[in-house]
């Protein structure tokens, strides 16, 4: 499930964290980076939003085809941007990181993951 969303219609921001308390400590950091690429990422899509760039409907298709829609994409790139920038990492280490994890997530192939990335990475605003 998401960790983090934007409400539309209610112009909110809502994350939710699972958090282990005998690691939080440990976790702290990668806590942080987290919430920096998650309130960027949202922050775009209400930006989006404000210029009617952004659809108000539920999005119907698969994961592969959601995570492709220029506003995702745009939106990806802005919060993994922030969050290379926080942990001193490369745009290119950050995407890899996070789209592995994801892909078992949303059961995407390979190949589809690999799309993803470069269209992330070679996004320009």
């Amino acid at each position: 499930s998401d960790l983090a969303g934007f409400q539309t219609t209610e112009n909110t921001l809502e994350f939710v964290f699972q958090l282990n308390p005998e690691r939080l400590e440990k976790n702290l950091y990668s806590i942080i980076g987290e919430l920096n690429d998650y309130v960027a990422h949202e922050l775009q899509h209400l930006r989006q939003q404000d210029e009617n760039r952004i659809s108000t409907e539920d999005f119907v298709g698969s994961n592969f085809k959601y995570f492709m829609q220029p506003d995702e994409i745009e939106a990806q790139y802005y919060g993994l941007k922030r969050k290379a920038k926080l942990m001193g990492l490369s745009l290119e280490e950050v995407v890899d990181d996070y789209f592995t994890f994801k892909q078992d997530v949303f059961d995407l192939t390979d190949d589809e993951i690999n799309q993803i990335k470069n269209a992330v990475i070679n996004y320009r605003p």
